[in-house]
Order: structure tokens, then sequence, then C-alpha cells
């Protein structure tokens, strides 16, 4: 019997510790030359959740444009956009409105290089760059297809 999972089968029960067992973290990061722009998106079903943070890290000040959004199987023609805004950092939680791919597009506007620094920990199962030379997806979590 595990009352903090709210299930009181003690057959049934698994404990809030195979919960945490399923999320995955995730570390990522994304040299921008000005102007230049990436995009990075975990795969997440429905109601699933991520905790993020990422940073612009350079030795001038960042000027990072950024766009948090929603894709339903990875279409552009499907996007929903949560956050469109400049800065240098952002964090926060993350619930999947739908299954699909959710996470951020940054360009750089500043005169200088910098590095965007992405930590993310979460039910995804891969993250998917997008950028010029095209798509390049990992698996993050075991038994990811």
């Amino acid at each position: 019997f595990h009352a903090e999972d709210g299930i009181r089968d003690c057959l049934l029960s698994r404990g809030l510790g195979d919960v945490y067992k399923r999320q995955h973290q995730d570390r990522a990061s994304f040299w921008l030359a000005p102007f230049e722009s990436v995009e990075y998106k975990y795969t997440l079903a429905e109601g699933q959740s991520m905790v993020f943070d990422w940073r612009a890290v350079s030795t001038l000040p960042a000027d990072v444009i950024f766009e948090m959004h929603s894709e339903i199987d990875a279409d552009p023609d499907q996007s929903v956009t949560f956050e469109l805004s400049r800065g240098d950092a952002q964090r926060g939680t993350f619930v999947a409105p739908f299954s699909g791919v959710h996470g951020w597009y940054w360009e750089n506007r500043g005169v200088g290089e910098v590095e965007v620094v992405l930590e993310a920990t979460g039910f995804f199962t891969h993250g998917t760059t997008y950028g010029p030379s095209g798509a390049f997806t990992k698996v993050i979590g075991e038994g990811a297809n």
C-alpha cells in the first residue's frame, strides 16, 4: 500500500519512485553566430510534463529572440505558439496540450557568438535539433521508439 500515488491496492501500487524513474534528463547546447538560429524540440505525449531552464551565454550582452511552441506530428502548419519574446534566459514547467513535439526556436540578434544551454527533466522520449543541415533526433528515454 502506497498512499502517496493514490493507489490503494498493494499489488498495483508501484509508489512514486517509478514515476521518477520514467523521467529523463537532457542537456543540449548550441553555438549561434549573429543572426543564426536553431530549433530544439522534445517528443511528449499529451499530458506529459517537463521542467526546463535555458540561458544564452556570451562575452557580449546576449540578445536572443525565442519562441516556445508545439507542433502536432512535427508539422509546422499545425503549430501553437505559447511565448514569443526576447531575452537571455527562460525557466519553467510545461505540460503538453497534445501529443507531438514541444520546444524552442532561438535566434541570435546580437553582434557576438552566443551559446544557448538547455537543461530539462521530464517525460520526453526524444530530442530533435532543427538547423541549417536538417533535423537530427536523439533517443533520450529507455524504450523510446
